[in-house]
């Protein structure tokens, strides 16, 4: 092969593999944008990304999503909207951060006791709790608006968001298990997502009972009818 075809097949190569990587992008890019990419440019400040969380969380306490924007989160945090993009690569994507790092300062603790449903009453209750706080309630609302039009925001969500809670519900059952007080051949997934599915129509569908330990309760005893070990 000659020089002159050499460079044309390098040429070839190059733009074939730049293709590629951009189709293979494409069916999991979030929203269409010509935004570039946030890795270019500077490296990142950690004091600018503070401040834009700052921002973000201020205006959740006040305001509906829906009226957030980035150009408002910039002004706020007096940065550029070029700073916004070297970190995230949208609204929903730069709110569900500052959701996620505000929520763990309220996720449910429960401490294991000598009975498991006492703990599930007392998980349910703690995840109801979490909506009185109006940012986080406001913020949960408005990245599941989101996430309907943002399928990798949705699977970045599920990650960080609901596998912590599931692991949560899971390791409370487990003790049960070990404690002999469930059945050893209790489905987990099933019951996990029986658990959550109660707490998340409550909170989505304004269905929030005033007396949130007594709506517990009869989860628990529903529970307790189908998962108590029988006793010999």
């Amino acid at each position: 092969m000659d020089l002159r075809h050499r460079r044309v097949a390098q040429v070839g190569v190059a733009t074939t593999v730049k293709a590629g990587v951009v189709s293979a992008r494409d069916p999991n890019s979030r929203k269409t944008s010509t935004t570039p990419t946030p890795r270019l440019g500077r490296p990142r400040s950690q004091k600018t990304r503070t401040a834009i969380m700052r921002a973000v969380l201020s205006m959740l306490k006040r305001e509906d999503y829906a009226d957030i924007s980035i150009e408002r989160i910039a002004a706020t945090a007096k940065v550029s909207k070029h700073s916004i993009y070297r970190w995230w690569n949208s609204k929903g994507d730069m709110v569900l951060d500052a959701f996620l790092e505000y929520a763990l300062t309220r996720a449910a603790k429960v401490a294991h006791s000598e009975n498991v449903f006492v703990d599930l009453e007392n998980f349910v209750v703690a995840a109801h709790q979490s909506w009185r706080d109006p940012l986080y309630e406001k913020g949960l609302r408005g990245l599941v608006i989101e996430m309907a039009f943002d399928p990798t925001l949705r699977l970045k969500f599920s990650e960080d968001y609901l596998a912590p809670r599931k692991h949560i519900i899971s390791t409370i059952l487990q003790h049960g298990i070990d404690r002999g007080q469930l059945r050893a051949d209790t489905d987990l997934e099933t019951v996990v997502d029986v658990v959550l599915g109660f707490v998340w129509f409550h909170i989505s569908f304004n269905a929030t009972v005033q007396d949130e330990r007594r709506a517990a309760q009869k989860l628990a005893a529903m529970l307790r009818r189908s998962l108590s070990r029988a006793l010999k």
